[in-house]
């Protein structure tokens, strides 16, 4: 949303990022101006505030109320001139991290095997005022993830923010009905396309002295579900991958953290319920979040809160991470 911020005369064109509650009456806006950078001080009390809110100058306002930041209060991340490059993102999750993404101001690279698809999306967000890019790949073969990369750096200048969204569930079936062909393709895209990503974006971010990766996640890495021993498997797999990628590049900038959203309204839903093999193939359609929650969680750990988080997956499962992100309550 965008419009004008006056401040004891002054006005100033602004992006309004999101707002701060304080308390049941009382909330900052938070905004964003593409005028030169100064800090806006309203209150001692609310450094967060201070260091995200820009104007033109060094402008004089009322002193907030002596407040204290509600615990667990979302800052919306400012992500103008940041690359993030998104896989699996011709629909569900990875289509909704790149719209809402790009609305905040990141420049997005849409990636995934069906490039009519993200073609369409890329061509939607530039039509919109954002900057977005599509580029066919397959995680699976470590040499299009490489190229996916260097594509992103090429275009963009940068790769400041890796979504490794690309996953399998199909098919599902007990062990001893598995095909063995099928399970191990989920293992190349599941796990090796998360290592390639990993293996290729950070060398970049090594260089370039930061960089955050968002590795989708799932229950079903701590889980037992039948008819989902690759599911369950590659989602562990995943878990360690973020866990050992922590370890060995926090100390170069780099932030590594798992998401686990939960069940999604998403595609892969739908195969689920048509299995009918484990309880969560019963689970009305109606307790399924929507995409666009895990879009914003995913801009939640862009920011700086999500440090904390590292190394292990954040979960929206609890009513501490949904508050932490800002969504409603379980």
């Amino acid at each position: 949303m965008t419009g004008e911020l006056a401040l004891k005369g002054t006005t100033l064109p602004v992006t309004l990022l999101g707002t701060i509650d304080i308390d049941n009456d009382t909330a900052f806006a938070v905004f964003q101006t593409d005028l030169p950078r100064a800090a806006f001080s309203i209150g001692d009390t609310n450094p967060a505030v201070s260091a995200v809110v820009q104007v033109t100058a060094q402008i004089t306002a009322e002193r907030a109320p002596e407040q204290t930041l509600r615990k667990g209060t979302p800052l919306m991340s400012d992500l103008k001139d940041k690359t993030a490059v998104i896989t699996g993102a011709s629909r569900g999750i990875g289509e909704a991290a790149a719209r809402h993404l790009a609305k905040l101001g990141a420049k997005v690279v849409l990636a995934a095997r069906s490039t009519a698809d993200i073609e369409a999306i890329a061509t939607e967000i530039t039509d919109a005022g954002g900057q977005a890019a599509a580029f066919a790949c397959d995680v699976s073969d470590h040499s299009a993830v490489a190229d996916l990369i260097a594509f992103a750096n090429t275009t963009f200048g940068s790769v400041d923010i890796l979504v490794n969204n690309a996953g399998l569930i199909d098919p599902i079936s007990r062990i001893a009905d598995s095909d063995p062909e099928a399970w191990g393709k989920i293992v190349d895209v599941n796990v090796k396309g998360v290592y390639h990503g990993l293996r290729y974006a950070i060398p970049l971010m090594q260089a370039q002295g930061a960089g955050k990766i968002i590795n989708i996640s799932s229950g079903a890495a701590n889980s037992f579900l039948e008819g989902w021993s690759h599911y369950c498997a590659t989602k562990a797999a995943v878990l360690r991958l973020t866990g050992v990628a922590h370890k060995e590049y926090a100390a170069d900038g780099i932030m590594v953290v798992g998401l686990s959203p939960g069940t999604v309204a998403t595609d892969m839903q739908v195969s689920i319920k048509e299995s009918g093999i484990n309880p969560v193939s019963q689970l009305d359609p109606s307790v399924h979040i929507p995409a666009e929650w895990v879009a914003q969680t995913i801009a939640y750990l862009c920011g700086p809160e999500a440090k904390k988080h590292a190394g292990t997956d954040f979960s929206l499962k609890t009513d501490e991470g949904r508050k932490a992100v800002g969504l409603p309550a379980l």
